[in-house]
């Protein structure tokens, strides 16, 4: 079965089109911002070779996590843990599936992979944004949408009683 808009327009055809194109530009937003991220990660790594700023509390850090050191904290970090968790964890899925990972100081737990990962991590983010101006959108189009009601009720109110008062 067929819906049909007005002059016969296929509406499920079209609504299936319009999740195409979406689809497809997410897919282009996504590799645009990835392909950024790693001109930009390129860049740094090129230019700021060795840990940088926060990163030489951060990265010492990790490295623990990395050597199953789970009970060291540098006492000058006052963030939570949760990244060093993240990075760990991609490390040892990445330590069964590379041998160099294996080795007792893992080439996969330096500072350029942890940048790497942070750029990684940035992908996921655009959908939370994404979905974050769309809930506020929606939102502003409901409280627009009930600001015209109210109005339209208001005025139909003062008409009333104005028909009344005659």
């Amino acid at each position: 079965v067929v819906e049909r808009g007005a002059g016969g327009f296929d509406c499920s055809r079209e609504m299936k089109k319009s999740g195409q194109v979406f689809v497809v530009g997410v897919a282009a937003i996504v590799l645009g911002i990835g392909l950024v991220n790693g001109v930009f990660l390129a860049y740094v790594n090129s230019h700021v070779p060795e840990p940088y700023m926060d990163e030489i509390f951060h990265v010492p850090q990790t490295q623990h996590y990395c050597s199953q050191n789970f009970t060291h904290w540098d006492p000058m970090i006052t963030t939570l843990p949760g990244l060093y968790g993240l990075f760990t964890a991609a490390h040892y899925i990445a330590t069964f599936f590379s041998p160099l990972a294996h080795a007792t100081h893992s080439p996969l737990c330096t500072h350029a992979y942890m940048r790497a990962f942070n750029c990684a991590l940035s992908l996921p983010l655009f959908f939370v944004f994404y979905a974050i101006l769309r809930r506020l959108h929606t939102t502003h189009h409901q409280h627009h949408a009930l600001q015209l009601h109210t109005q339209q009720h208001q005025q139909q109110h003062q008409q009333q009683q104005q028909h009344q008062q005659h």
